[in-house]
């Protein structure tokens, strides 16, 4: 079982530093031009991340969540020194709910990793 959390530790790290550089590079009209699509963006994100260290790492959702929110509280703090982004309580907020999302439908997705694993 050890071999498998492998693979998802990498993909932890590299998904941690891609979304770390488009939280902090200035963004111009990005996004399919919806209103709010940050915020949808920002909950995918915190969504993957918290799967990604669960399935690596295996914390507890304590853990989870304290981690990602020092991390999407650190990204704000820093996008609030940068000139061209600013930092925004509702991205906060967006992340948080990612994670309490994959908190949430962790088991269902947990089940459906095992019936494919059984087969």
């Amino acid at each position: 079982m050890k071999s498998i959390e492998l693979p998802f530790k990498i993909f932890f790290f590299l998904f941690l530093f891609i979304s770390t550089y488009y939280f902090l590079i200035p963004l111009d009209n990005v996004g399919p031009g919806i209103p709010h699509f940050d915020k949808v963006a920002h909950f995918g994100v915190f969504f993957v991340l918290s799967g990604l260290l669960t399935l690596g790492f295996k914390p507890s959702n304590k853990t989870v969540y304290i981690l990602a929110f020092c991390y999407g509280l650190a990204v704000e703090l820093t996008q609030g020194l940068l000139a061209y982004r600013s930092a925004s309580i509702p991205d906060l907020i967006a992340d948080m709910l990612g994670v309490i999302a994959f908190v949430y439908l962790q088991p269902k997705i947990q089940q459906i990793f095992t019936m494919r694993n059984d087969d």
